[in-house]
C-alpha cells in the first residue's frame, strides 16, 4: 500500500501537473509530420508512384541519421530531429526526483520509512513519463496518417528512405521491407533506460551535470555507428535491418536490458546511503 500511495503521489505531481511536457511532445510531433508531408511532395515530384505509410512517417521522426564518415566532401549534418525527440524528455525528466526529494517529498520519505519503495516509485514514474512523452509522439504521427490517408501499415519505402536521409542504394539490406514491432519500439526502451540512468547519475553527481553526460552520450553516438554506443539503437536507420553495416537490434534489447537493470540496482544502493538532508 505504501508503494501505491507513493506512485499515486508521483504520478499526480510528476505527470498530471506536467501536460505542458507533453503537449510539447504534441507540437513537436505535429511540426515532423507536416514536415514529413512535405517530404512526401517532394517525393512524388520525383516521379515515384509508390505509397509511403505510417512506418515511413515514424522513421522519418526516429530514423536519426546516416553513418558519418569523415571526409573534407562530407560535413557532419547535425540530426535536428532525432535530438530534439530525445533530448527534451531528458531535460522535462531530470529535476523532479530530485526537487522531490528536497521538498515535501523528504516528508513523505521519511514517514514511510521505506527508501527501496520510494526509489521503486520513483523508477515507475520514470519509466511511464518516458512510455507517456513516447506514446503522444506516436498517437500524433498515427492520427495524421489517417488524416493524410496514408497507409497503417510497417511497411518501409526505402528509395523515400534514401531521399530523405540521402542513404546511397549499396549501403541498404534490402529493398523495401516491413519493419518488425521491435524496431520501433527499442528507441522508445532506450529512451526509458537512459532517462533512469540520467536519475541514477543525479544521486552522485547534480542534475545539470547528469544532463550533460547524457547528451554527450547521445550526440556522441551520431557521430559513430558502433554496438557499444547505445544512441545508435535509437536511431532506426543505423539498424541491419536498413543497413549492411548496421547495428543489431537484439544485441540493442540486451544492452538496454542491461542499462535499466544497472541504472536500478545501482540507483537502489546509492540511495540507502545517500544524505536526503543535505541541500548542496
Amino acid at each position: 500500500m505504501k508503494y501505491i500511495k507513493l506512485l499515486k503521489f508521483d504520478i499526480q505531481n510528476g505527470i498530471l501537473k506536467k501536460q505542458k511536457v507533453y503537449a510539447i511532445a504534441f507540437i513537436i510531433a505535429a511540426v515532423f509530420c507536416f514536415d514529413f508531408s512535405n517530404s512526401v511532395k517532394i517525393f512524388k515530384l520525383t516521379g515515384q508512384n509508390q505509397s509511403v505509410s505510417f512506418a515511413d512517417c515514424i522513421l522519418y521522426i526516429y530514423g536519426g541519421m546516416r553513418e558519418y564518415i569523415p571526409s573534407p566532401t562530407n560535413p557532419f549534418v547535425f540530426p535536428v530531429i532525432w535530438v530534439l525527440v530525445f533530448l527534451p524528455l531528458c531535460f522535462f525528466t531530470l529535476n523532479y526526483p530530485y526537487q522531490d526529494m528536497q521538498s515535501f517529498g523528504q516528508q513523505v520519505l521519511i514517514r514511510t520509512k521505506g527508501r527501496f519503495l520510494w526509489w521503486l516509485s520513483k523508477c515507475t514514474w520514470n519509466i511511464l513519463s518516458s512510455c507517456f512523452y513516447h506514446g503522444v509522439i506516436y498517437l500524433t504521427a498515427f492520427i495524421f496518417s489517417l488524416l493524410s490517408g496514408i497507409g497503417i501499415n510497417r511497411n518501409i519505402n526505402m528509395e523515400m528512405l534514401q531521399l530523405n536521409f540521402q542513404i546511397k542504394p549499396e549501403l541498404l539490406a534490402a529493398g523495401n521491407i516491413s519493419f518488425p514491432i521491435f524496431a520501433f519500439l527499442l528507441p522508445v526502451l532506450l529512451s526509458v533506460a537512459i532517462n533512469l540512468f540520467q536519475m541514477t547519475l543525479c544521486l552522485f553527481i547534480k542534475p545539470l551535470f547528469s544532463f550533460l553526460t547524457v547528451a554527450l552520450l547521445m550526440l556522441s553516438s551520431a557521430y559513430l555507428l558502433s554496438p557499444w554506443m547505445v544512441g545508435n539503437y535509437a536511431m532506426i536507420i543505423r539498424s541491419d535491418l536498413v543497413l549492411k553495416k548496421g547495428v543489431n537490434f537484439n544485441i540493442g534489447f540486451i544492452i538496454v536490458l542491461a542499462l535499466f537493470v544497472l541504472s536500478f540496482i545501482c540507483g537502489m544502493i546509492r540511495f540507502h546511503y545517500y544524505d536526503i538532508l543535505n541541500r548542496d
